[in-house]
């Protein structure tokens, strides 16, 4: 299948920290998507072009 300059391919990878859920877990007050967030910036960082 021939890529196009819009196609997003992956490069690396990430991934977010996990601990217990619930009300007294580690990220109980996290938002998923803050992580999600960091773990794209951390992504962008390590492969800046």
């Amino acid at each position: 299948m021939p890529r196009t300059a819009r196609d997003v391919v992956f490069v690396d990878g990430v991934r977010t920290p996990f601990g217990k859920a619930g009300p007294k877990g580690l990220y109980a007050d996290t938002r998923a998507d803050d992580l999600v967030v960091r773990a794209i910036r951390e992504l962008m960082r390590r492969n800046p072009s």
